[in-house]
């Protein structure tokens, strides 16, 4: 497995790679809408969190998180108890690694 620096490790090979971590964020889906989560691995192009609530695939949302700051995407899929969460814009590796 290669790596692009010391903390962001390549973890597969889908559309953009993984790198598993575990940490609290926060998902609004609408006004009034605000929902804390775990995430459990983060790529340029999405995360995946835990969820205890059903998100809609296509659902719009912002995530927000510690060193990242927030980020705009849309509900990608959901199942048994887990999202995906699609940015609109890929995030960059100082991105990643801030939150890491």
């Amino acid at each position: 497995m290669s790596e692009t620096n010391s903390n962001f490790a390549m973890t597969d090979d889908r559309r953009s790679r993984r790198t598993d971590m575990s940490a609290a964020a926060r998902i609004e889906a609408g006004p009034g809408q605000a929902f804390a989560v775990t995430v459990h691995n983060v790529s340029a192009h999405g995360v995946m969190v835990e969820v205890d609530l059903r998100f809609v695939p296509g659902r719009s949302v912002t995530i927000e998180m510690t060193g990242l700051g927030r980020v705009h995407g849309r509900v990608a899929w959901v199942r048994e108890g887990h999202a995906g969460i699609a940015f609109v814009d890929p995030l960059t590796i100082d991105q990643i690694n801030a939150i890491l």
